[in-house]
């Protein structure tokens, strides 16, 4: 099928060799072709189709620069390039790929601020390269980039537009930008990323509950920490019974409490009497 459709569209090339519409459906019938050897686990297919993709999606827009739909085509051809490299565990060379997919749905978000689907576009880019950066021993990039894809999600969430796959990337997002915090001992800035959570998301996921916490015991304000697993705790205790991955969830929590109980007990003046 997708030969044909690429036989089709070459052959209107030829017709109309200035028609950045026929230049447009040839570039599909790639992207098409790589989202196809991505779920056929051909990462090396998937490349090569992700980097025709991009060529004729750039040749498109060389054609037609006005035109937003092409535009945003080309920053998918290079963040699917870049997905199929990070497949390969080739995060360092995936970042550039992910770099520019960014640059270009930027660009294009900014001529038309409204669209929501594009603000997804660049919040996906914007994770992903994050995760690329992160593995990369790209520390500042990673942070960065974590950042840009909250950044992103806010006025998605404002227009009531997050599904489900984009909340989690948010929560995801959130949770490196913690991890990497509390790699640098930032208690408070692990805080202000869970309470973004609630910002955006309107309630604060496993995750960024158990960050809240560890952010609170690295400054040592245990008690404070303490209040905030048994918060997160309440909704696995009013369940009757809990999936496998909700138990491994509750039994963190508890790992935690159990945790900063102890540390609490051992600080000075903990049995002192209250006056």
């Amino acid at each position: 099928q997708y030969e044909i459709m690429q036989v089709l569209a070459r052959d209107a090339i030829e017709n109309d060799p200035f028609s950045g519409r026929a230049f447009s459906d040839l570039a599909r019938t790639f992207e098409n072709a790589t989202d196809l050897a991505r779920r056929n686990g051909q990462p090396e297919a998937a490349e090569t189709y992700a980097r025709t993709f991009a060529a004729h999606a750039q040749q498109a827009l060389d054609r037609d620069p006005l035109n937003l739909g092409t535009r945003r085509m080309l920053g998918l051809a290079r963040y699917k390039l870049g997905r199929t490299l990070a497949d390969q565990n080739r995060h360092t060379d995936a970042v550039p790929a992910y770099e520019t997919a960014l640059v270009v749905l930027t660009d294009a978000s900014d001529r038309d601020p409204d669209d929501i689907e594009l603000r997804k576009d660049m919040m996906r880019a914007a994770y992903r390269l994050g995760i690329s950066a992160r593995r990369s021993d790209d520390a500042q990039k990673a942070r960065l980039s974590f950042e840009r894809a909250v950044a992103a999600a806010q006025p998605v969430a404002e227009a009531g537009a997050l599904n489900t796959g984009d909340r989690n990337l948010v929560t995801f997002a959130l949770n490196n930008l913690a991890a990497m915090a509390y790699d640098e001992q930032q208690g408070g800035r692990m805080v202000a990323y869970a309470e973004t959570a609630v910002v955006i998301l309107g309630e604060k996921p496993f995750l960024l509950a158990r960050q809240h916490a560890r952010g609170l015991a690295l400054n040592g304000a245990y008690d404070d920490a303490l209040d905030v697993l048994r918060g997160a705790m309440k909704p696995y205790l009013s369940q009757p019974t809990l999936t496998s991955a909700a138990q491994r969830e509750f039994d963190e929590l508890e790992r935690l409490e159990a945790e900063y109980e102890s540390q609490l007990e051992q600080q000075p003046g903990f049995d002192e009497p209250v006056p």
